[in-house]
């Protein structure tokens, strides 16, 4: 989600522990709620962070654009594998109960609302919330763009950049009044547009923390970010005792409750991610590891290579549980009756290390693969 060319490792761990918590919280083993807290609010923060004003500031619908640009071709390639595969899953028994044999208007309807972020297929069930990213992106576009015009009508009143930020917080608070308003009152619109207003927060902590606290994790000592991680994840403990959790597809997020969730969470998940890297190798180590030569370590450099790779992950990993329940169910069972329609899979609570780590490697290597053929076709294309 950073614009430019230039990747920050320390950004790309922080995602690659976003798509690790995601994955991690759909093998349903016991403490998965607690990354239910925050996982989601971590991509929209990250996106306000990376928020390009220079480019973006005064045309929201060009940022849109670039945002569907960015997200299409892959949100709809990964839609049309399940649908080529759907027919499989079903005969072998994958599929949740009353899932059909697909004929070919089916299977061509399921094509076409991939088109337009549907999501028809089963296994597409993680990338709902693709739709409202966008949707959050372009809302806070917008509050960016109207906010930056209201301050230069009143730029003689205060100086222009702190009026632009004072509507900003204005703007914000309205939004959130506006998404509390619709959960409580239940108003359901179409690709959870209602809970943009939700999650639009997330986005202007993102834009402000980049203005004016862009690397505060690089103040602190090693020993007070590890406390500060291990309060932060103690309290995460207690809301989930208290009962509260959150499930925003559902509008289940517990009032305000969400945002301190949502802000720890991704405080949180800055120190750990610091953590991780300024645990250093040599570097000319590092250089002789494929994908990882900017990585300060091997564990630093996958987290962020999952990070680079997090629509794959977040995209095709409950396909990969699904194929995992098939294997077990023949290697390790041997019991070709064994039931695997429950979803988002029937042995991944048992399975769980296992399901985590092939359920992030295996996304993360069919994006590298997907990446290297889009590279060689453009190569071979060119005169």
């Amino acid at each position: 989600m950073a614009e430019g060319k230039q990747r920050s490792l320390l950004w790309d761990i922080f995602k690659g522990f976003g798509i690790i918590f995601i994955v991690f919280g759909h093998t349903g083993k016991v403490g998965g709620a607690i990354v239910y807290l925050f996982h989601l609010a971590l991509f929209f923060f990250v996106t306000g962070y990376f928020f390009n004003e220079d480019k973006y500031g005064d045309r929201p619908f060009v940022y849109l654009g670039h945002r569907i640009a960015g997200a299409w071709p892959k949100y709809v390639l990964y839609c049309v594998f399940f649908a080529l595969t759907h027919n499989y899953a079903v005969t072998h028994g994958l599929m949740t109960e009353g899932s059909v044999i697909y004929d070919t208007p089916q299977f061509v309807h399921s094509v076409i609302g991939s088109m337009v972020f549907e999501r028809p297929e089963l296994y597409s069930g993680p990338m709902w919330f693709v739709p409202l990213w966008l949707l959050g992106a372009v809302l806070f576009a917008g509050i960016v763009h109207v906010s930056r015009s209201l301050a230069g009508y009143l730029v003689r009143i205060s100086s222009y950049n702190v009026m632009k930020q004072a509507f900003i917080i204005i703007l914000t608070g309205a939004c959130i009044v506006i998404g509390q308003y619709v959960v409580d009152k239940g108003i359901n619109v179409l690709y959870h547009m209602e809970l943009a207003f939700v999650i639009e927060p997330f986005f202007a902590l993102g834009y402000f923390m980049r203005k004016h606290l862009p690397d505060f994790q690089e103040k602190l000592p090693v020993p007070f970010m590890a406390v500060l991680a291990a309060g932060i994840f103690y309290i995460f403990t207690r809301f989930i005792e208290a009962g509260i959790w959150f499930d925003l597809a559902s509008q289940l997020i517990f009032g305000m409750w969400f945002y301190v969730g949502g802000i720890l969470g991704i405080i949180f998940t800055i120190l750990i991610s610091k953590l991780l890297e300024r645990l250093r190798i040599p570097e000319e180590v590092m250089k002789k590891i494929p994908l990882m030569k900017n990585a300060t370590n091997p564990c630093a450099g996958l987290v962020a290579l999952a990070g680079r790779y997090s629509f794959d992950i977040m995209a095709f990993h409950i396909f990969v549980f699904k194929m995992m329940d098939m294997v077990l169910r023949k290697v390790y069972y041997r019991d070709p009756g064994m039931s695997l329609s429950r979803y988002p899979s029937p042995l991944s609570i048992e399975w769980w290390i296992l399901y985590l780590v092939i359920g992030v490697l295996v996304p993360l290597a069919v994006g590298i693969m997907l990446d290297k053929l889009k590279k060689t076709v453009k190569g071979g294309l060119k005169p």
